[in-house]
């Protein structure tokens, strides 16, 4: 009897010791898209360079795409992934973009299984308070960026092309007469200079010369550019980057009016900046 107890006793212990182990399944996140224009059932890659994972409103963590998760299945897995950006196309500042909703679902695997999503990323509404302050996509009749340099002997005209990031773009040619560009919105406006709310510039291209875009800011003594105007270097693919101009913004006097400029000097070679999708956003106050 003492033999059989002992014996009992020793299995009871290693069970405790080695349970046995719940087998993972793998969450396969392929590369993400954006539907950029909520009037069309339109997606395209538009720069999503990672996710933010949660579960059951648990954060899991930050993911480059594509990846494949690993996770320990629940009875209920409620998964939410916010898309993310490289703050001013800097890979060592990341964060999930705050124009676009989360997208959400939920899944019942077993241990093993694999759940493959390509997500797809609206941006909220714009009755939800979302302002385009500023957008231009080279498809109306005339452009909305007008040439500061107009008359000068090296201008660099802005033309439009048919092979544009999305439908048409604006195509800009550099050469030994043609070799300096700025270019400016084609109004000013007002921005918000007070409280948490969040201002970006989305500027999609493709180039091989470097421009560098920013804002100008006028009242009606002072008129200026940003110190934090950003370089764009070169890229032979289409490139969509998100620009915070939050800081520099508020830290300016209030009742400032601001502008789009991009700016460019060739050296003589031929050259070219095509550009696309160019938004100015944020929420309203």
């Amino acid at each position: 009897m003492g033999f059989l107890l002992g014996a009992t006793m020793f299995f009871s212990a290693c069970e405790l010791i080695n349970p046995e182990e719940a087998l993972p399944a793998y969450l396969k996140v392929e590369s993400p898209l954006v539907r950029v224009d909520p009037g069309r059932n339109y997606a395209v890659d538009a720069g999503v360079k990672d996710i933010w994972l949660s579960r059951n409103d648990d954060n899991i963590g930050i993911y480059p795409v594509p990846s494949v998760i690993p996770f320990i299945p629940e009875a209920e897995n409620k998964f939410t992934i916010n898309g993310g950006i490289f703050l001013s196309g800097f890979s060592s500042f990341r964060e999930p973009y705050p124009f676009w909703r989360a997208v959400q679902f939920e899944a019942t695997p077993k241990g093993l299984d694999t759940i493959v999503i390509r997500p797809v990323f609206e941006y909220f509404p714009l009755d939800s308070s979302l302002v385009f302050k500023y957008e231009e996509k080279f498809e109306g009749a005339s452009f909305l960026l007008l040439s500061a340099l107009s008359g000068n002997a090296d201008e660099v005209r802005l033309e439009r092309s048919t092979e544009g990031f999305d439908g048409n773009g604006g195509i800009l040619h550099f050469n030994h007469i043609a070799k300096e560009m700025e270019l400016v919105s084609n109004d000013w406006f007002l921005l918000p200079q007070k409280g948490n709310n969040r201002i970006f510039l989305e500027v999609t291209y493709k180039n091989n010369i470097g421009f560098t875009v920013g804002l100008d800011y006028r009242n009606s003594v002072d008129f200026g550019r940003l110190g934090g105007n950003v370089f764009v270097n070169s890229k032979g693919e289409w490139n969509t980057v998100y620009y915070d101009f939050n800081d520099e913004v508020r830290g300016l006097p209030a009742e400032m009016e601001f502008r789009l400029f991009f700016r460019a000097t060739g050296s003589g070679d031929v050259s070219f900046i095509t550009l696309d999708n160019i938004r100015l956003v944020h929420f309203v106050e």
